[in-house]
């Protein structure tokens, strides 16, 4: 048995070892361009409304030779890089570009000023699926052609709602107009009426999460209905283990019970606002921060 258990490990190492050498198809690149199309999609234009939020957005993927970047307003384009490429950078996308190595090599998109275009990066399909494959969880609903489209569309999610800028205090002439009004009131004049004020406060970076997730599970329901079942199995099944897991703590000496991982805080929660909001829950988040004062 240890022999037998000695030789799948090695099988996955090779096997793995292989991917990170991987090398683009012709499919892999189209089905990039799929994902992206569906943001496009009428049927999700109550979560994209505003266009002008995502449309410079860049999309990056990699194999172990050649960075590819995609954009609706820049020309497709191949660059070559001498990075390695490991596991870790194939299992799946994100908002920006966290794979600090290609950085170098796209110089001239990531700037890093105020005027750089959004970005999503991950890793094309096969080698994604494959990584996701090997990982030990139950029920993973990342292993099917349907989920790595949905993924894209779930970062584009995360690009239209921090376009917001909600994680952040507001405008400089909304924040002096704050404290313009409260030293009024300090100084004694308590009478005062505010009208037409609104007070915004920065949101947690997670309910970007929760917008990204509803997204994505939103676009499932619509496009892939096999995947929206794979994430119910899923979620389902990370849930029950968190719980099973927070029996067994002292919850008096947690600060509090909602899992402190963004992806699962953001399915539960997102669960939730999905059913009590099916429609307008992209309003409801996008609106989530602001207080009216109006009297």
């Amino acid at each position: 048995m240890i022999a037998a258990g000695r030789a799948i490990y090695i099988t996955i190492c090779y096997y793995l070892a292989m991917l990170e050498d991987y090398i683009a198809t012709q499919e892999d690149l189209h089905t990039i361009e799929e994902g992206i199309s569906y943001v496009w999609k009428p049927e999700l234009e109550y979560i994209f409304k505003d266009k002008s939020k995502i449309e410079d957005t860049l999309i990056i993927s990699y194999d172990s030779k050649n960075i590819y970047v995609f954009g609706r307003k820049k020309d497709f384009k191949k660059t070559p890089h001498q990075t390695k490429i490991t596991k870790d950078e194939l299992r799946g996308w994100c908002a920006g570009l966290h794979f600090e190595g290609l950085k170098s090599y796209l110089a001239d998109i990531t700037t890093g000023t105020t005027n750089s275009p959004p970005i999503i990066s991950g890793p094309l399909i096969t080698p994604m699926l494959e990584t996701q494959k090997q990982l030990d969880r139950l029920s993973n609903a990342y292993t099917t052609k349907e989920s790595y489209l949905a993924t894209i569309v779930h970062e584009f999610g995360h690009i239209y709602f921090d376009s917001f800028g909600l994680q952040f205090f507001p405008d400089p002439k909304d924040s002096q107009l704050y404290i313009n009004k409260a030293l009024e009131m300090f100084e004694g004049n308590d009478t005062l009426k505010i009208e037409n004020v609104e007070i915004r406060l920065p949101l947690d970076h997670t309910l970007s999460e929760v917008f990204a997730f509803c997204t994505d599970y939103s676009a499932a329901s619509i496009f892939w209905p096999q995947h929206k079942q794979d994430i119910d199995r899923m979620q389902a099944a990370d849930i029950k283990r968190y719980v099973g897991k927070k029996s067994k703590d002292d919850l008096q000496n947690n600060d509090t019970y909602l899992p402190k991982d963004p992806h699962l805080m953001a399915a539960i929660v997102g669960k939730i606002l999905l059913n009590k909001y099916p429609e307008t829950w992209p309003i409801k988040l996008i609106q989530f921060s602001t207080l009216p004062l109006s009297n």
